[in-house]
């Protein structure tokens, strides 16, 4: 079993946008320093970017697998360098070690989408290079919940033990009555589909109103995690859990292409822990790909909020990459 909590050098915060500012601060990161990060990244990100005053450089990714498209030109001036384990799917960390050994660079990886998942070599992801981002309430039904691993190099950089912090009665007794709804056969999975509904046209509305604006929001929550994280990961049987994402993603990868849509991934490794299943689509006709995931009490999310700044195309393949997570 991966009993994550009791590796050595590991922290824990709320969101994972606090474990990645800690990142920052213990890599020494300074104004006007350059930070490589894929284009295909979540806004919120670039949030602890501009906290440090760094500059964001951009690495494209292919559409199948998203593996990075790296060159020496692009790499070589950077400080730090970012790799995202996407859905939960292993990254080929080769291409980034070979440019990080030719300079004083340092490798974050974020694995926000993969706790529990492995690479095909049988090594957990998160704990493969200098720092660790996870995220375990991406996948998990929790409030709030991330962690920071921090290679041995980094363990004198003045990083002392977290807080925990407790969350409000409303956002418990929100949790609990989504995991019931799931549970409490057709009507409960009727009321549920309806407050996605509703709960999917208010992030839309939110969004839009929200475009262009990518001040410090995460900054406005507390960095200490919910008092329960711990007992949670330790509760979880994470062989079953493991069982029933892959299960699922076998099962969606079949449905949806025989509906006619396009899987990010070609296959589902070994090791692979899946956050979701992740598929192309655009919004005149994801209807087919919604009733399917509802059938299975699950919502279709688009993921990422894109940056503005990274210059992305409307036309984009990366504007229309769609979710069904399997959060329960």
């Amino acid at each position: 079993m991966f009993k994550l909590q009791h590796l050595n050098n590991l922290y824990f915060y709320s969101l994972g946008r606090h474990a990645l500012s800690e990142t920052f601060r213990i890599a020494s990161l300074k104004r006007g320093e350059r930070v490589l990060l894929p284009r295909l990244v979540c806004k919120d990100l670039l949030e602890c970017l501009y906290e440090f005053g760094a500059t964001p450089i951009y690495y494209d990714v292919t559409k199948i697998n998203l593996r990075p498209i790296l060159t020496q030109t692009l790499v070589s001036p950077s400080r730090l360098i970012l790799s995202i384990n996407y859905f939960g799917f292993a990254q080929e960390l080769s291409q980034f070690h070979k440019y990080a050994l030719k300079g004083p660079m340092s490798l974050i990886e974020d694995n926000a989408h993969g706790y529990l998942s492995k690479d095909e070599a049988g090594n957990y992801l998160g704990v493969r290079s200098d720092f660790g981002i996870f995220s375990p309430r991406k996948t998990l039904l929790m409030p709030n919940g991330a962690m920071l691993y921090v290679n041995s190099k980094g363990t004198d950089k003045g990083l002392s033990p977290d807080q925990p912090s407790s969350v409000s009665m409303k956002l418990e007794y929100r949790q609990r009555l989504k995991k019931l709804l799931r549970k409490s056969g057709r009507i409960g999975q009727f009321l549920l589909i309806l407050a996605l509904s509703i709960k999917s046209a208010i992030e839309r509305y939110r969004i839009g109103s929200q475009q262009g604006s990518e001040g410090l929001s995460h900054l406005q929550t507390p960095s200490n995690p919910w008092s329960g994280l711990r007992e949670s990961l330790q509760a979880l049987n994470e062989e079953q859990e493991s069982a029933r994402r892959r299960g699922l993603y076998i099962d969606f990868e079949l449905e949806l292409k025989n509906l006619g849509y396009l899987s990010v991934f070609d296959k589902l490794p070994k090791g692979c822990v899946p956050y979701g299943f992740p598929f192309y689509a655009d919004n005149n006709c994801l209807g087919l790909a919604v009733r399917a995931a509802r059938a299975y009490g699950f919502d279709v999310m688009k993921w990422p909020d894109l940056p503005e700044a990274a210059g992305i195309p409307h036309s984009h393949f990366y504007r229309n990459i769609y979710l069904i997570n399997f959060q329960i």
